[in-house]
């Protein structure tokens, strides 16, 4: 065999080779991407089967069984008291969503990189329940995955990481515990003014996260399950396109109603009003309220303040307590206080609200740090009624006695 026919031979072998090696590479990363896929729409569906305060012990079980080879609790697990996590992640991904410590060799340039273009991507699902007393109680679901570097645009070097969440709490207003500093229970992101459209749930974006696309759902057991899993309509084919997914719409598309980074979406037509927070229901307001008064007002008055740079008369109102309907205050029935109602804000087109000498109200106080009780919550004033303590009573029911309120299963 002469030279030249050998190296035509190795030539040969080197490119069976090298393509041998391009084709059990695509398909190692193929099969990750859609075996995770396949497991994500199966976990998602699961967790949108869950019915918060109906779903018992045995659907639990039923969950921790199939999951079992990806789950795990925090503690003992029993039908009392169980915080139950599943995680699914592709090979090269470990549970906290960063690339797994033993593969080193996973941080070259050129590993990661010829990855990505085979159409690999680190992503993980996870989904964590809370059982109490025989009944599932909590719910939660995160994804997450990354979008390669110079995916949008040449001059990205480093790339970002897209991640949305929803997870279950009996108040849609963030709890604080003025007596510690802090605040207590899940941190719930999204404005008060979105109740009015949807009672059950509020979406925001946090703050602060700089290569990062973040949506986070919170929303309340007292969501229908239509409503529950419009919310969580992952679209898990972001995980194995190769036309990458690059917003939150993307991914979730009742985020394009919530112009969540309108910097960074495709241009919206036409941008809706924000509706009005006076509009929110009163069960949704005794639902979410710390504390709410019964009063009779005794005298109203006005005194001058300056408000957004301007000398306005601030009504004032001398009341009576006729007894706290949602939690504690210290002040004894009977007392009598000056309150103060919000003052209306232009700015908003918020109307200042007034309050009627000789007149029974519900009244939802703002506390300093210190229990102050002067000014009355932004629209925080409701003439007493038949059909007004109706609608507290439904707030009421509406909030649980969970026994551990923090962040769970990784949920945040």
């Amino acid at each position: 065999m002469t030279s030249k026919v050998r190296l035509l031979a190795i030539g040969r072998t080197v490119v069976v080779v090298v393509f041998a090696l391009f084709f059990v590479a695509f398909c190692f990363a193929q099969l990750q991407e859609h075996l995770l896929r396949h497991r994500a729409e199966r976990l998602l569906a699961d967790f949108q089967s869950i019915r918060l305060h109906q779903s018992k012990w045995a659907d639990a079980q039923r969950l921790m069984n199939r999951w079992g080879a990806w789950g795990h609790s925090d503690g003992q697990c029993t039908s009392e008291d169980c915080d139950y996590t599943i995680t699914l992640t592709d090979a090269v991904t470990d549970l906290e969503g960063g690339v797994h410590s033993k593969w080193t060799w996973w941080w070259l340039p050129w590993v990661f990189r010829s990855y990505e273009l085979l159409g690999g991507k680190g992503a993980v699902m996870r989904v964590a329940f809370v059982v109490q007393d025989g009944t599932i109680w909590r719910s939660g679901v995160w994804l997450g995955f990354d979008v390669p570097p110079r995916t949008v645009n040449k001059e990205d070097d480093y790339g970002y990481w897209i991640g949305v969440s929803a997870k279950a709490s009996d108040s849609l207003r963030q709890r604080w515990d003025f007596v510690r500093g802090r605040s207590v229970g899940p941190w719930v992101l999204g404005t008060d003014d979105q109740l009015a459209q949807h009672p059950n749930y509020k979406a925001g974006r946090p703050g602060g996260c700089e290569m990062c696309l973040m949506a986070e759902v919170t929303f309340t057991p007292a969501i229908s399950p239509e409503e529950l899993k419009r919310v969580t309509d992952y679209n898990l084919s972001c995980i194995t396109r190769f036309h990458r997914c690059v917003n939150i719409p993307d991914v979730l598309p009742i985020a394009r109603d919530w112009h969540l980074y309108p910097t960074t979406e495709p241009p919206y037509k036409d941008v809706p009003p924000p509706p009005h927070s006076c509009d929110i229901p009163l069960f949704v307001v005794a639902r979410d309220a710390e504390r709410i008064l019964l009063v009779d007002v005794l005298s109203v008055g006005t005194t001058k303040q300056d408000v957004y740079g301007e000398s306005r008369d601030i009504e004032t109102a001398k009341v009576r307590l006729m007894q706290p309907i949602k939690g504690t205050i210290p002040l004894a029935p009977g007392a009598v206080f000056t309150v103060e109602p919000d003052p209306g804000d232009v700015q908003v087109s918020h109307a200042a609200e007034s309050l009627i000498a000789g007149k029974r109200y519900i009244l939802v106080p703002w506390y300093g740090a210190n229990f102050v009780m002067t000014e009355l919550d932004f629209c925080g004033v409701f003439e007493d009624s038949p059909l007004a303590q109706a609608q507290l009573r439904k707030g009421f029911a509406q909030n649980d006695t969970l026994r551990h309120r923090g962040a769970f299963g990784g949920i945040w």
